[in-house]
């Protein structure tokens, strides 16, 4: 890829991906609009051992509806954060019924390299009316990718892009934690018009990972806190 192409497809993913992160909640309001529904947020930060140049400078997730009265089928959000050196605090507002996170995604955009993660999950949680929910903390760690049945942490094309910030050739560790005091005092410094909102503390209680596309290998399954893996009995869902 050229650099007038690379150029053009990092100022596109760029552009994309910021309006994705402050659709919903406006950081200027002054007074809390439950008419637009709850607030869910999280947080989210990856580190890159399989290539430590190549940290993420976004985040985010795709969250799919299963029931409720949300106009929106899939909802994105995503923050820019430093190199991997700090992380993304999450927040968008949805109304209240049951949803799942269904990618983990991002990058490292570093001209000239574009390198994009795009991570299959399911994690689902319930909303309820007029409440800001907090589903934890996902801590990501980018390794070499040693079993072929795993997932890799993105696409193989662009070849020398993916290769180069290690996302084609690498996979997704994923942690779940809960840094309920941290991410809260973040959301209310940038979120003022939640201040005084009713705060849910129920950090999600796990999240399956897909394998790789036509992999008979079953789902890996993660708990909060927990650095086991646990493969689950049900067929695997097929993913990139």
């Amino acid at each position: 890829m050229n650099h007038t192409v690379r150029l053009a497809v990092l100022g596109t993913m760029t552009a994309l991906l910021s309006a994705c992160g402050t659709m919903g909640l406006d950081k200027t309001a002054a007074q809390a609009d439950w008419a637009k529904g709850s607030v869910v947020m999280m947080s989210v930060n990856m580190n890159n051992e399989y290539r430590p140049s190549y940290g993420a400078t976004r985040l985010g997730v795709v969250v799919h509806k299963v029931k409720g009265d949300d106009a929106r089928r899939v909802i994105m959000v995503s923050e820019t954060v430093a190199d991997g050196k700090t992380d993304a605090v999450l927040a968008q507002q949805v109304a209240p019924g049951s949803y799942s996170i269904k990618t983990l995604y991002g990058g490292s955009f570093k001209f000239p390299i574009v390198g994009s993660i795009d991570f299959s999950v399911d994690a689902p949680f319930e909303v309820a009316s007029k409440t800001v929910l907090y589903l934890g903390h996902i801590s990501l760690m980018n390794r070499e990718k040693l079993d072929p049945d795993d997932q890799a942490t993105g696409s193989a094309i662009p070849l020398i892009d993916q290769a180069v910030s290690g996302f084609s050739g690498g996979t997704l560790q994923v942690s779940l934690m809960d840094h309920f005091d941290q991410d809260t005092a973040t959301f209310k410094r940038e979120y003022p018009a939640f201040q005084n909102a009713s705060f849910v503390r129920a950090p999600l209680s796990q999240m399956s990972i897909d394998r790789k596309t036509g992999s008979s290998a079953p789902k890996i399954v993660v708990k909060p806190d927990s650095k086991v893996i646990v493969a689950e009995t049900t067929p695997a869902t097929p993913a990139q």
